[in-house]
């Protein structure tokens, strides 16, 4: 039987963001961005789980493409402890909302709406994530296991 690949999408941002997170019912929408307030949002439908990890994988994308150096990664490390922190909570509210226990035609229909855009963001992502130097790659491996959900 075929598994759901928005299950197994999540369960690779999983392995590539070492550490567990706490769970929590709230995240911080804008929490990348340190000098702004926290806005608390809730996670309560497979369909805003699934856009959230779309946006913050993108979001991880984005930082990673950024970084070329070490200073480089030095200037973007508060950013990459939030977003890592963020897309814990967010993988811990997909948890609670046990998404293997939905009907099949709800899990075709997240399948065929997320897996594009997921499989785009965490390719972008992953090679995003090799080009800097091995120095660079363990500094920002640590930074990501060090993140904790406060």
């Amino acid at each position: 039987m075929r598994k759901p690949v928005v299950g197994g999408l999540a369960l690779a941002l999983v392995l590539v963001l070492a550490g567990c997170g706490d769970n929590k019912s709230l995240i911080s929408q804008d929490s990348t961005e340190p000098e702004n307030p926290e806005k608390p949002e809730t996670i309560d439908t497979p369909d805003t789980y699934m856009r959230r990890l779309v946006s913050a994988t993108n979001e991880l994308a984005d930082l990673y493409e950024s970084v070329t150096d070490m200073d480089s990664a030095l200037k973007v490390r508060l950013r990459l402890e939030a977003l890592t922190r963020r897309l814990k909570q967010i993988d811990a509210k997909g948890a609670e909302l046990n998404l293997d226990a939905l009907p099949p035609k709800q899990r075709e229909a997240l399948d065929k709406q997320y897996k594009d855009p997921m499989q785009r963001a965490v390719g972008r992502m992953i090679e995003a994530k090799t080009k800097p130097s091995r120095e660079v790659q363990r500094f920002l491996a640590t930074v990501e296991r060090n993140s904790v959900v406060k």
